[in-house]
């Protein structure tokens, strides 16, 4: 039985399996264009059929570029769930601004799975007398039965993205290289997004005899509707994992849950102890798997690399 992501996760920060990388490509030609990613190509197809509807005010074809479980969360934190819901939202923005138009730049897409990509972009609405407003997004992009569809789209602004980052800060000390001290363990290096509202951490560990490597990447930001810290991590091997985090003190304590692959959930309750800047101690209880329990994990050390 397969053990959840969580355990190798965050604390084993060795468990959580990073998305693969391509390959670098070879450098092109100095008159060849820059190769565009599959994953920025979508965007802009996805982000192309977004204006072409929303240009026309067809709200049911640009609700259609929508999972049927996406979330919309406006700039003021106000969640809209679900594609019926998203169409009935932009029915209504249609009816109060007939004429409004929509231009969309997406600026980065980064792999998160070969299923799974994140954006982020600026959209431009003008309204018929010529004014205009200016927002940046954010959406998770996510592969289905052959097709891509937006199941979260977040909109940003001046104000919000400031908010998200300060609210990050007692997590700071978390940017940087970290390696576990068991012998051939997790390595993992975690950033900031290039708006500051996320801590985005990549990790890997080998394998062992009869365990596959992993990968994982794991998305660290501030729920504004539920006023905590969350994270989504996503695995090569497709599990799926939500957690919240919860500081005490010189440590967090963080809930996780994980979906496997094949279906199966399983839950634990992760500590995270920070011993100074450059040392952090993990411990994993409450653990299970498909309803069966399975033993405490830790504690594990893991040290900032020098």
């Amino acid at each position: 039985m397969k053990t959840p992501t969580a355990i190798a996760s965050l604390l084993m920060l060795a468990a959580i399996p990073a998305v693969a990388q391509d390959k670098p490509a070879a450098a092109p030609a100095p008159a060849a264009a820059a190769a565009v990613s599959p994953e920025l190509a979508a965007a802009r197809e996805t982000a192309a059929a977004y204006v072409a509807a929303y240009n026309k005010a067809d709200a049911a074809a640009v609700a259609a570029l929508f999972a049927e479980d996406a979330e919309w969360i406006s700039d003021e934190g106000v969640q809209t769930s679900g594609r019926a819901g998203i169409e009935a939202l932009l029915k209504s923005v249609f009816a109060d601004s007939k004429g409004r138009t929509i231009a969309i730049e997406i600026e980065a897409a980064r792999k998160i799975t070969d299923d799974v990509f994140s954006v982020r972009g600026e959209a431009t609405v003008t309204d018929p007398d010529g004014s205009s407003a200016v927002n940046e997004f954010t959406a998770v992009h996510v592969k289905r039965d052959g097709k891509w569809a937006i199941t979260e789209f977040t909109e940003l602004d001046d104000e919000s993205a400031p908010a998200a980052a300060s609210l990050l800060q007692d997590l700071a000390w978390f940017a940087g290289s970290w390696k576990s001290t068991e012998p051939d363990g997790m390595k993992c290096t975690v950033e900031w997004s290039p708006s500051g509202s996320f801590l985005t951490r990549t990790f890997s560990i080998p394998g062992a005899e009869g365990v596959d490597a992993r990968e994982g990447t794991e998305i660290i930001g501030w729920d504004a509707e539920q006023e905590q810290v969350r994270s989504w991590v996503f695995e090569s091997d497709g599990s799926f994992t939500e957690r919240t985090w919860t500081p005490d003190g010189d440590r967090w304590l963080v809930l996780s849950r994980t979906v496997l692959p094949d279906g199966e959930v399983g839950s634990e309750e992760i500590t995270v102890s920070r011993d100074g800047d450059d040392k952090i101690s993990w411990s994993v209880a409450s653990r299970s798997l498909g309803g069966e329990t399975l033993p405490n994990i830790g504690p594990l050390t893991i040290v900032r690399e020098k």
